[in-house]
């Protein structure tokens, strides 16, 4: 359960740390916030249309860009202005002298820095081909740079980079883990000290984007300073009894250090740039400045108007719409820093521009309006693939070949999530967080089977291991027919015992079967062999009982004795014969050796006693005083309960009363008798015994 959890977690790092989605949001929230009456409008309320499929900062981009149409500055000086007469502003000053020269030609904003950003922006190595450690050095030069803005996009495009390598590298050694038969539910990502790093370094650019930022606001707030003090002394010139070329060098000074002096807070913008537009509109008015001189500013005004609409129109054909449209917010920003044009250029100048912006504003619209379709759409393919992973999560599956069918669905599924694109912000997180519990559910079930079933084979193993011992002490016994059953019921109890680790079943069944074989395959070598054997036995036997019966006795009893004792040796020595032929075989043997003895006047009682006196005779001659002490000891014990028997049967005896306890009665006597007559025979064989141990003393 865990390669398949670990896939889930780096997909999120992807959804939720996209460095060229982050770098893109934050990038068009920066917009113009107030705008003279040349701002695009209508173009602006196109753009905030499409602030639904944006994330938040896409949307304050849009909403931004309708500021501009409420926050405008008047272009054309007042009617005072426009009006006043030509001798009274002629002998005021000369147009020639009164404005320095280089300033009338100098643009407000120079736009190259916009291009320089652009190439900056291009110049990105692909941190796709660097090794884990190149990606680190080239993250601690990158955290190292004093440009933060410029260190931001590498930092963004290394991490990314860095993380792809980290799941490749944790796909191939999840691989060979499970490669190597091991469950991959066991496997446990190491820890990766290079990760470790990758995250402090990280965290100092963190820290110093946080600094970086805090200074950039408190130069803001200094930039507002400056301005508001800007916007005090051209209140002053507007009021001032100066020469007009003194106030006019005066009032562009400080129109040219209005221009340097960077942004200001956000919040301020509008409120600011209406009351410098306001003093400078003022200013006009006081110092009536004269037709030719405000003509060369106009004219001067005009040629980058023109230049910035040549620009803007070289967007609508940037393949990059994003790039695009955040470059148009600048030549939004250099427009209304530039002054008034001549009247009759004015509204032709400015439709031209605002055409332009409207197209690309209309472009940048649609791109976020079909990503916004792209985003609904992958939102509803994933809510059909949390659909199928909550299905198989909530099955009951009891098979382990279900289980590894259903994980690869599972696996599959989680391949599919990967390659759908991203859905809408509000969405995101809930819906990765449904597809995870889902996926998370199934293997959390898989873990808890797997361990249940873990601890059910390993049982099984030890019960079959303990069949494999029990087989393997019988496979060498000679029992046939009592081991033969034994080792049946063993098959058959093993074909109870459940399944085994797979890696074990193989090895533990060859052992039983094994041990099974090497059993059966000695019992039918054996039966084989007997077979022959009991015939050979069988033929014997019938020669033997021919024999008995031809045996003539002689006058001597001792020889006719032993060699009818030989005859008994020869039928015990001789082996099995075939089982159908056995009784009959027995029978005929018993009839001929009874014959026989009869024939001789030897009983088979008394054959008995003759053969006991030959058995201790060979304990005599052995010298063997153990196994005679032992057989009297033996003998005594026997005896003993003989004697414990005919007691009870005696007391029994008066317990009987009435006609039909006669033939009980008889029994009992019957045995009472045998038992004593038992006792007769034993106590003879204890004497030969006590004769044999002193003789064995005396010697």
């Amino acid at each position: 359960m865990n390669e398949e959890k670990q896939n889930i977690n780096l997909e999120n790092e992807d959804l939720n740390n996209n460095p060229m989605e982050d770098a893109q949001a934050k990038s068009a929230s920066k917009t113009v916030s107030d705008s003279n009456q040349e701002t695009p409008q209508p173009a602006a309320q196109e753009s905030s249309q499409a602030s639904d499929s944006t994330s938040d900062s896409e949307t304050s981009a849009q909403d931004n860009t309708e500021a501009t149409s409420e926050n405008s500055e008047k272009e054309a000086p007042s009617a005072e202005a426009k009006n006043a007469p030509e001798a009274e502003t002629a002998k005021t000053a000369d147009p020639k002298s009164d404005v320095p020269e280089g300033q009338a030609d100098t643009p407000v904003r120079d736009d190259e820095k916009i291009e320089k950003k652009a190439e900056d922006s291009d110049k990105i190595p692909d941190y796709n081909s660097f090794t884990k450690q190149a990606l680190l050095e080239a993250l601690k030069t990158a955290v190292q740079e004093d440009d933060v803005q410029k260190a931001r996009s590498h930092v963004d495009a290394i991490k990314a980079s860095f993380y792809k390598l980290q799941h490749e590298r944790l796909a191939e050694l999840k691989k060979l883990f499970v490669e190597s038969g091991k469950d991959p539910m066991d496997f446990d990502p190491p820890k990766d000290k290079d990760e470790t790093y990758l995250k402090e370094l990280l965290e100092d650019f963190k820290a110093k984007k946080a600094k970086f930022n805090a200074e950039q606001e408190a130069i803001k707030l200094e930039n507002l300073k400056k301005k508001e003090a800007i916007i005090e002394k051209i209140k002053v010139l507007a009021n001032g009894e100066e020469s007009l070329r003194k106030t006019f060098e005066e009032f562009r000074d400080l129109q040219n250090l209005w221009k340097k002096i960077g942004t200001v807070p956000k919040e301020k913008a509008s409120e600011l740039w209406n009351n410098y537009n306001l003093q400078v509109e003022r200013f006009y008015d006081f110092i009536k400045i004269n037709n030719e001189l405000r003509d060369m500013d106009f004219k001067k005004n005009l040629e980058l108007k023109i230049e910035l609409c040549e620009k803007a129109e070289k967007l609508i054909l940037e393949p990059k719409i994003i790039d695009a449209y955040r470059k148009l917010q600048d030549f939004h920003d250099l427009w209304r820093e530039i002054g008034p044009v001549p009247k009759e250029k004015r509204e032709e100048l400015w439709e031209r521009f605002s055409m332009t912006s409207q197209e690309i504003n209309k472009k940048h619209q649609d791109y976020f309006l079909k990503k916004k379709e792209e985003r609904e759409h992958n939102l509803n393919a994933k809510n059909a693939l949390c659909e199928k992973a909550e299905i198989i999560a909530n099955q009951n599956i009891e098979d382990i070949k279900e289980w590894n069918e259903r994980t690869n669905e599972v696996m599959e599924l989680q391949k599919v999530w990967k390659t759908v694109g991203m859905v809408p912000q509000k969405h995101n997180a809930a819906i990765y967080d449904r597809f995870r519990s889902a996926c998370n559910l199934f293997f959390d079930k898989k873990q808890e089977f797997f361990k249940q079933r873990k601890s059910e084979f390993d049982e099984n193993l030890q019960k079959k291991t303990d069949i494999c011992v029990r087989a393997e002490a019988l496979q060498n016994n000679t029992n046939w027919n009592d081991t033969r059953d034994q080792i049946l019921k063993m098959q058959e109890e093993w074909k109870t015992v459940g399944p085994v680790p797979k890696r074990q079943s193989d090895e533990v069944w060859k052992r039983f079967r094994a041990a099974c074989n090497t059993f059966f395959t000695a019992r039918d070598n054996y039966f084989k062999t007997r077979k022959n054997e009991e015939k050979e036995n069988l033929k014997k036997k019938q020669d033997l009982i021919e024999a008995i019966k031809a045996f003539k006795a002689s006058d001597d009893k001792a020889k006719n004795l032993n060699a009818l004792q030989d005859f008994q040796t020869s039928w015990t020595q001789t082996g099995f014969v075939p089982k159908r032929e056995k009784d009959k075989l027995q029978d005929e043997y018993k009839d001929a050796i009874k014959t026989a003895f009869q024939g001789i006047d030897v009983t088979l009682s008394g054959l008995s006693d003759i053969q006991y006196q030959k058995q201790v005779d060979e304990w005599i001659k052995a010298d063997d005083n153990k196994k005679i002490e032992g057989e009297r000891q033996r003998l005594n014990q026997k005896i003993k309960k003989i004697k414990e028997d005919i007691v009870l049967q005696e007391n029994n005896m008066s317990f009987f009363t009435g006609s039909s306890s006669g033939s009980l009665l008889d029994n009992v006597k019957k045995k009472i008798e045998k038992a004593k007559q038992e006792k007769s025979r034993l106590m003879e064989k204890r004497k030969i015994l006590d004769l044999a141990l002193r003789n064995l003393k005396n010697e």
